[in-house]
């Protein structure tokens, strides 16, 4: 009984518990953009825009335009003794070109993950395709607080 009481205690407290984005209740977004163009790999570049539209319009002071180049590539990096490959490494590079007030900075952001060879092709895309996702998930964690802090210098 008392196993199942502290069991029950956990579940309470964990069921309480909830996620929520960094950014979704942050008030202080202090950025508007105006136009957003993306080239390059179209699924990481879709996760971007998807994110980023929720920026567009907002009415802040402060107006970017954005350019976003993305490059995805998988690389074998190790191979077994016949030479079948046993492991890749995913690279997404972003390069980004912000411009306010007719004053353009440049920033490259990249991500890495290694990732085993799969023996079925099909999970193994799959699996890609979620490490993909990731990859853009960080870039995007990159990208928002580096126009909320963007600073003049």
């Amino acid at each position: 009984m008392k196993n199942f009481l502290t069991i029950l205690f956990i579940l309470i407290i964990l069921s309480g518990c909830g996620y929520n984005s960094i950014y979704t209740q942050n008030k202080n977004i202090n950025f508007e953009i105006l136009s957003l163009e993306t080239k390059g790999d179209r699924d990481i570049n879709y996760l971007i825009e998807r994110e980023l539209k929720k920026y567009i319009g907002t009415n802040n002071a402060r107006k970017f335009n954005v350019r976003i180049n993305t490059e995805y590539s998988k690389n074998p990096i190790t191979r077994d003794k016949t030479g079948k490959i046993t492991k890749y490494k995913l690279i997404a590079n972003s390069n980004l070109e912000f411009e306010i007030n007719n004053q353009i900075q440049n920033i490259s952001l990249n991500e890495t993950f290694i990732m085993e060879n799969f023996n079925d092709k099909f999970e193994e895309k799959k699996y890609e395709g979620q490490i993909k996702n990731d990859l853009s998930n960080l870039l995007i964690s990159k990208i928002i607080p580096y126009l909320v802090n963007f600073e003049w210098l």
